[in-house]
C-alpha cells in the first residue's frame, strides 16, 4: 500500500492532508515535461503511482485541486482504488471527473468482477496488455488525443518478478510498438 493519508482530510487547522509513503516507495507521483516536437514544444505529464482506497483518492484529489498549472496528461494506476482492491465503475467515473485522463491497472485490476462489465466502454482504462488468455476484456494500450495537436500512446505492461504467470512484457512491447 504505497499511498495513504496522515491526519484527517478536513483538518481543523486548514492544512492539507499529507501523503505518506511506505518503503520501498520514495514518491507516489512523478511529473515530467517532455519534448514532443523539434521546435521546442513540450508536453507536461503527471503520473500517480498506485492509488489505494479512499485515503489515496482523497490525497490525489486534493493534490489536483491545489495544483497550479494543470498538465496536459494525467495518468494514474488505479488497480487498488476501490477499498484497496480493484476498481468500481463509480470510482472510475469519479477519477475521470476529477481530471485523470488515463488509468492503468495491474495484478489486482480484476479483483472486482464488475470491471469485466464496464471495461469495454471505459475508454480511459488500460488493463495490462500482457495478461495471459485470448479473450481478456479491455485493452492494454491506446492512443489518446490530447486535443492540443498531440496524440500520446500509452502502453500498460505488468512485470513477471514475484508475480503470477504473466506473458513476457518484452514480447508484448515489441508486438505493441
Amino acid at each position: 500500500m504505497p499511498l495513504g493519508l496522515v491526519g484527517s482530510p478536513q483538518a481543523d487547522d486548514g492544512a492539507p492532508p499529507r501523503a505518506i509513503l511506505r518503503p520501498p516507495f520514495r514518491q507516489a507521483f512523478a511529473r515530467k515535461t517532455v519534448p514532443v516536437q523539434p521546435n521546442g514544444t513540450f508536453l507536461d505529464i503527471l503520473f500517480f503511482g498506485d492509488i489505494v482506497g479512499k485515503a489515496g483518492r482523497q490525497a490525489v484529489f486534493h493534490y489536483l485541486e491545489h495544483l497550479g498549472d494543470r498538465p496536459e496528461l494525467v495518468i494514474a494506476n488505479v488497480e487498488n482504488v476501490t477499498h484497496g482492491f480493484g476498481i468500481s465503475e463509480r470510482h472510475y467515473r469519479e477519477l475521470l471527473e476529477r481530471g485523470i485522463h488515463v488509468m492503468t491497472g495491474g495484478n489486482h485490476s480484476f479483483d472486482r468482477r464488475e470491471l469485466v462489465d464496464f471495461i469495454g466502454g471505459a475508454h480511459a482504462m488500460l488493463r495490462p496488455a500482457n495478461l495471459p488468455g485470448q479473450n481478456v476484456p479491455g485493452v492494454g494500450w491506446r492512443v489518446f488525443d490530447l486535443g492540443v495537436g498531440v496524440k500520446v500512446g500509452v502502453l500498460n505492461l505488468i512485470g513477471q518478478a514475484f508475480m503470477a504467470n504473466y506473458n513476457s512484457p518484452w514480447e508484448q512491447l515489441e508486438t505493441a510498438v
